[in-house]
């Protein structure tokens, strides 16, 4: 607006100039009149700049208000993932909420069971005829004092809590062992004493690390078979998982697996019915016994720990379909020694196509008592 102010007084002052020049020519150069052009000059450009500076101030806050609007959009974004948290959060809580519970039920069972005991033996030694001699010594419930009961050990899978993670389980024989549990696939309570994940451990090892263990429970590694043998010395389930680097998840389900002692080389069984989505790749795999590149207990097969890298229950190194090399060389382009499963992907020939993810687990079975079929078949 100032400026269009100044362009009429220019305008005027032209208008004033021309009639000066009609009335008198010489005075077409007067200095007050070139003063007015000098001084209309200077504050043109004086608000020029000004137009300038004020245009360049509006551009910059337009570019921290923009800022601030995608500053606050992120935080929205934060907000919402944090509320997805709690939620996540929440769903854990109420599932720990839930075992508490249960555990809390079943201490106040055991405390009524323990006090009708207390009642049960007062009433024993009252009507006991005293000519059969000395009472029997008093039973007590309490726990010997040098034991100390450990809430974060557990006997099993199945006795920890609903969540998949890493816990201490208790062994036969009093052996502690650090262990992966799957408490969500096909009803949880699954102990793993296998699992690939991303190659970050060799699993091409000796008899003495086989038999043993390596690796940590919270990535690769292998339990060890005499661990195995506590676990498996009579029959269990046995889970496989799989996923290939194409993100296809399958997985193998045995009714009866057990694992015999050392002194038979770990040997192995299987029985009972087969289920699954990737195929029975262990349907020859009759009484065979754990092979190494150092240990090889059986002369036809041993051999198989040399040709495959892996230490396993070998049966053959041909290319049957039902077949496997779960232990093999990690990656890809490992050919007959990376880690496959001959009849994942409905497979109708050997298939070697690499894995990205393998867990093998066992879980003590739903029902006991049962009646187990044992496999065998011919040796060579």
């Amino acid at each position: 607006m100032a400026i269009l102010k100044l362009l009429v007084l220019v305008l005027l002052a032209l208008g004033a100039r021309g009639d000066d020049h009609d009335h008198d020519h010489d005075h077409d150069s007067s200095p007050d009149l070139e003063e007015l052009f000098r001084d209309l000059h200077l504050r043109l450009n004086l608000m020029s700049l000004e137009f300038h500076e004020q245009m360049e101030q509006l551009v910059t806050e337009q570019q921290l208000l923009r800022q601030s609007v995608e500053k606050l959009s992120w935080v929205v974004d934060r907000v919402d993932q944090s509320m997805k948290n709690i939620e996540n959060n929440h769903d854990v809580v109420m599932r720990n909420l839930s075992h508490v519970t249960s555990q809390s039920d079943a201490i106040m069972v055991n405390q009524q069971f323990c006090a009708n005991h207390d009642r049960l033996r007062d009433l024993y030694f009252e009507t006991i005829p005293r000519c059969q001699g000395p009472p029997l010594p008093p039973v007590t419930t309490e726990p010997p004092p040098t034991t100390t009961e450990n809430p974060t050990i557990y006997s099993s899978c199945r006795d920890a809590p609903p969540i998949s993670g890493v816990y201490n389980i208790a062994l036969q024989g009093g052996y502690l062992v650090r262990v992966f549990c799957e408490q969500e696939l096909l009803g949880g309570g699954w102990l793993t004493f296998q699992s690939r994940l991303d190659g970050s451990v060799d699993f091409n090892r000796s008899w003495f690390d086989y038999r043993n263990g390596f690796g940590d429970a919270s990535g690769e590694y292998w339990l060890g078979l005499e661990n195995l043998y506590f676990l498996a010395g009579s029959s269990v389930e046995l889970l496989i998982d799989m996923e290939d680097f194409a993100g296809n998840s399958q997985y193998a389900l045995y009714s009866a697996f057990r694992v015999d002692s050392e002194a038979t080389n770990y040997m192995l069984y299987m029985g009972g019915t087969f289920s699954g989505t990737a195929g029975n790749a262990l349907a020859s795999y009759f009484s065979e016994r754990f092979a190494t590149f150092d240990n090889k207990p059986n002369s036809n097969h041993g051999s198989c720990a040399e040709k495959l890298a892996s230490g396993f229950w070998h049966y053959d190194c041909g290319v049957a379909r039902e077949r496997n090399n779960l232990n093999g060389i990690y990656g890809f382009d490992k050919g007959q020694q990376g880690v496959w499963w001959g009849t994942f992907n409905g497979a109708t020939s050997q298939n070697r196509a690499p894995l990205k993810r393998v867990r093998m687990m066992v879980r003590s079975p739903g029902t006991f008592g049962e009646q187990i079929e044992w496999f065998d078949g011919p040796k060579d």
